[in-house]
């Protein structure tokens, strides 16, 4: 995935955020074995099903504390940063026009 140019790694986006803004280092280490496995198999890597008992316990550990993904976090605090970004632009423009009406009228 991607927003805005920065790109997110595919298999890190989808790990669990609790309401303190911590993850589960069992969701990460899996989804870190799991990159590494992509890239050593390549075409040969074969997805859990949502069914496997690996997956489901993985999914249980993690969703009763899970309020959004890093992705969706990072998604959401990058949106932040840009409209701070954009308002501060647009206030530094306003300041620079006052600052010339000023020194028009002068």
């Amino acid at each position: 995935a991607t927003y805005q140019g920065h790109n997110i790694d595919p298999c890190l986006k989808g790990i669990a955020v609790n309401n303190k803004k911590q993850v589960h280092i069992v969701d990460v280490a899996a989804r870190l074995a799991k990159r590494l496995a992509i890239e050593k198999q390549g075409d040969e890597f074969g997805e859990l099903s949502d069914s496997h008992p690996l997956q489901q316990n993985l999914e249980k550990l993690t969703e009763d504390e899970k309020e959004m993904t890093l992705g969706e976090m990072y998604n959401n605090q990058l949106t932040v940063l840009i409209r701070l970004a954009h308002r501060w632009k647009r206030v530094a423009k306003e300041r620079r026009q006052q600052q010339s009406h000023v020194e028009g009228d002068s």
